[in-house]
């Protein structure tokens, strides 16, 4: 049986020279809380569009009109092109591709409210029916 001399120097000795069990539960928590911490704010600057993976984006929709409940018309940008999809739950399907000079928007200019209407109006007015 130790004395409690005896058992304070062997604490006194583990506490020198290793890491007692609390020490590392408390360096796991720790570590555990700050990789958390990490990576709930990269969500949520992934949430918010601050954090883009892909860099410059090529690819990105400039407007959209709804032509139902689950319908609707989506004007995006890819590349140098425009193209006009219809999006409905089944099915995604090419209506239009816009290039150069038939391009809606042009490079400077961004969407208004209420401008694509009538952009889509003139579009489809110039279009030929195949």
């Amino acid at each position: 049986m130790l004395m409690p001399a005896q058992l304070l120097a062997a604490q006194s000795l583990s506490d020198e020279h290793g890491v007692g069990l609390q020490q590392a539960v408390q360096w796991s928590l720790s570590l555990v809380c700050v990789l958390l911490i990490f990576f709930m704010c990269v969500w949520l600057f992934r949430k918010s569009g601050r954090l883009s993976l892909a860099g410059a984006q090529k690819l990105r929709i400039l407007t959209g009109l709804s032509l139902g409940m689950r319908e609707k018309v989506v004007l995006i940008k890819a590349g140098d092109k425009e193209l006009l999809l219809g999006v409905t739950p089944g099915r995604i399907e090419k209506l239009l591709e816009l290039h150069g000079d038939e391009r809606l928007y042009a490079q400077a200019d961004m969407p208004e409210e209420g401008d694509f209407s009538v952009k889509l109006k003139h579009a489809l007015r110039g279009q030929k029916h195949e």
